[in-house]
């Protein structure tokens, strides 16, 4: 039984640009793979270089005592929440509200140990270092795979982003 396809002629035109076509179709699915590689690669180097950064300050400060600034407010503020004083001011006394409440409900768990601070600040620490290639991720969405990498070293980088890890 003769098929449909058998009694078409082929035109060798058609067949040069149908190879044509899977050959450049193929090329972009290979350039793509590539690219995407290139993509993973560019941000995992992005979140171990914010991982070394954030460790090294972690290291450094592993020992400190808290300073008068935030990251004191913060480590109060979590510590009364751990002690069923949720968001009273420093003192314990009255409501606080000078910062957002997220950074303390997130330390809140960690209040419950007998030594928090370090743990608060290995805490804090893991957050920044997720955050680098959420925001490469971020910034892949919004402007493709090069603002992805770039944005995540940016994120990997950026002093303001890792400076308060640590608390």
């Amino acid at each position: 039984m003769e098929g449909v396809g058998d009694r078409v002629r082929r035109v060798p035109l058609v067949d040069a640009v149908h190879d044509y076509l899977h050959s450049v179709t193929d090329e972009i699915d290979a350039r793509g793979s590539e690219l995407d590689r290139l993509f993973t690669r560019g941000i995992v180097a992005a979140t171990l270089v914010g991982a070394a950064v954030r460790i090294a300050v972690l290291v450094s400060k592993w020992n400190q005592q808290l300073l008068l600034n935030d990251s004191l407010y913060y480590f109060a503020q979590a510590k009364n929440n751990a002690n069923g004083q949720w968001f009273k001011d420093f003192f314990g006394i009255a409501e606080g509200a000078e910062h957002a409440p997220l950074t303390s409900l997130v330390l809140t768990p960690v209040g419950l140990l007998d030594d928090a601070l370090p743990w608060m600040r290995l805490t804090m620490t893991a957050i920044g270092i997720c955050l680098v290639p959420l925001v490469g991720l971020l910034a892949l969405r919004i402007g493709g795979r090069r603002t992805g990498v770039v944005a995540a070293m940016l994120a990997a980088l950026y002093p303001n982003l890792w400076m308060s890890d640590s608390l």
